[in-house]
């Protein structure tokens, strides 16, 4: 079954990508983009694996809580910038 990692930026950008799209590496190797980086999006602050029933719950700088289910973040390769 294929499993989708969601990726969610400190700007509210997210994206989900396939966990296919992620080769394994050995010991000392360099490491692999998850999410493409620029001003615009901001710093990755989570990366986890996220089923299609799932609900996310954001929290805003002012306080705000901001919940939506899983299936509405659109399904990216894996080094793209996201979607607010």
């Amino acid at each position: 079954q294929e499993q989708f990692i969601l990726s969610v930026s400190d700007r509210g950008f997210g994206k989900r990508s396939s966990a296919y799209e992620y080769r394994i590496f050995n010991r000392g190797a360099q490491g692999i983009a998850n999410m493409s980086l620029t001003a615009k999006n901001g710093h990755v602050v989570g990366s986890f694996i996220a089923e299609e029933t799932d609900d996310i719950v954001m929290v805003t700088d002012a306080g705000q809580l901001i919940r939506f289910p899983v299936n509405q973040v659109r399904i990216a390769g894996r080094s793209t910038q996201g979607v607010t």
